[in-house]
């Protein structure tokens, strides 16, 4: 199935109430996370902040994902809101990203900016998995913004605190 005609968004589902089911993956085996997909999951979240997965190993395993079930949306739990990491992940592939220690609006803004392209972010657009290397460039940069999920943690005093005006960010 060509990611054009790929189901409705997990990010779409979710906010139109739908119950979604998920897991996580913490290991960089491609054949674990072909038989977690196929086991029915809505979502797997690749977990790059507290297992030895990096950026390396993400693209094989958004690959397995994707070969074993496309209608599973592939996700990273990032480890921190680092511009350049953030839009490698989705380049990669990713249909979203959790953020940990999300503490601040200018903190959330910058994730949101990080993974919209233009006019509502500052992503770059380049050759990548997410964009079928140039074959559509078109539709990803039309797509991706209405689709890609984008998700905060809220995991410290301080976020509490600033939960209003984090969750007031548009994204």
């Amino acid at each position: 199935m060509s990611k054009a005609s790929s189901p409705v968004s997990l990010r779409h589902r979710l906010r139109a109430g739908e119950c979604v089911i998920g897991s996580w993956v913490n290991t960089g085996s491609t054949i674990v996370a072909e038989l977690m997909v196929a086991s029915g999951f809505d979502f797997l979240c690749v977990d790059a902040e507290h297992s030895a997965v990096d950026l390396p190993q993400v693209q094989p395993l958004f690959q397995a994902m994707e070969s074993g079930r496309p209608g599973c949306t592939a996700l990273v739990r990032l480890h921190g809101v680092d511009f350049s990491f953030v839009k490698r992940y989705l380049d990669a592939g990713a249909g979203g990203v959790i953020a940990p220690l999300v503490r601040t609006r200018a903190e959330a803004q910058q994730l949101v900016q990080a993974c919209k392209y233009p006019p509502e972010g500052l992503r770059g657009l380049g050759f990548c998995r997410a964009n079928d290397y140039g074959l559509r460039i078109d539709d990803e940069f039309r797509a991706a913004n209405d689709n890609i999920l984008i998700a905060v943690q809220i995991e410290y005093i301080e976020s509490v605190k600033n939960i209003d005006d984090i969750l007031g960010v548009e994204g």
